[in-house]
């Protein structure tokens, strides 16, 4: 497309996209809300509070049975790491490919992008699902296969030195976004139903953060470290993810004999028993 057109026309189609998902869901997507109608609005937390932050921090600190205090902080721990890792991604590809010794122009770059971000939607919308459906694959399995694949994929990307090489990484990248799922997935079994948004909202945050320190980490990183190894950020973003790796491997022997798919009523102390290993 950059060749028929200009980088303005290609943002302005971007922007076009992000309207219309925007006007989607202001006029399609009826919101929910529990307050009756005609109550006290001056009751209700504002816009611009911290209320909201301090109802996150506790759903997310509250004392749970069944140890789910500490399997929601490990989750959410996880999460951060796989963030990071998200974030070297991000900010560190191009940065990589265009300089020495690869020297990649947008064409290139933007082809490597394109396969890897088709290959990797694939897996989530198909591999996936199917996974659930007929292997049996439990949450935590389904994050620590996505954490152990963006790690590999960010370890050999930063040992890459021709292109040839670089064409293999979404072979080793093409699971990395079964993380995200699992977790939200595994949240949601382990809160009330009228805590999910928040639990939701947190990692939303958490991501947020990750991005943006992210940037300035990576960004400031790379020309730390080009002179003696120019895949060093990668390299350190794939160590973050055996954090991820170590959580969910420990979430798996503890978990894997609870039921995937239990229900968890509004009641907060109706919370799903899970059964030791």
């Amino acid at each position: 497309m950059l060749k028929s057109t200009t980088y303005e026309a290609i943002f302005l189609v971007e922007l076009v996209i992000y309207a219309v998902a925007v006007f989607y869901v202001l006029i399609a997507i009826k919101e929910k809300s529990g307050v009756q109608e005609g109550g006290d609005l001056a009751g209700r937390p504002g816009l611009f509070t911290f209320r909201h932050v301090v109802d996150m921090a506790l759903t997310v600190c509250r004392a749970r049975d069944n140890g789910h205090r500490q399997h929601i902080l490990l989750l959410l721990l996880a999460a951060t790491a796989m963030f990071y890792g998200l974030a070297a991604q991000i900010y560190l590809t191009y940065t990589f490919l265009t300089d020495e010794p690869l020297r990649w122009n947008a064409t290139q770059y933007s082809f490597f992008q394109g396969v890897n971000i088709a290959l990797e939607g694939a897996a989530l919308l198909v591999i996936l699902p199917l996974s659930y459906r007929f292997l049996g694959m439990s949450d935590p399995l389904a994050g620590l296969l996505g954490s152990l694949s963006r790690g590999l994929g960010l370890l050999y990307l930063g040992l890459c030195s021709t292109s040839t090489m670089v064409y293999f990484t979404p072979m080793f990248l093409v699971f990395s976004e079964f993380a995200t799922p699992s977790i939200r997935s595994m949240l949601s079994k382990i809160v009330a139903a009228d805590e999910k948004g928040k639990a939701f909202a947190m990692m939303s945050a958490l991501q947020s953060f990750a991005l943006f320190t992210g940037s300035l980490l990576f960004n400031g990183l790379y020309p730390a470290t080009s002179k003696f190894f120019k895949g060093f950020g990668f390299e350190f973003a794939a160590a973050l993810q055996l954090i991820s790796i170590v959580i969910f491997g420990y979430l798996y022997h503890k978990l894997r004999k609870a039921s995937l798919y239990a229900e968890i009523d509004g009641d907060t102390s109706n919370l799903q028993t899970e059964i030791e290993s």
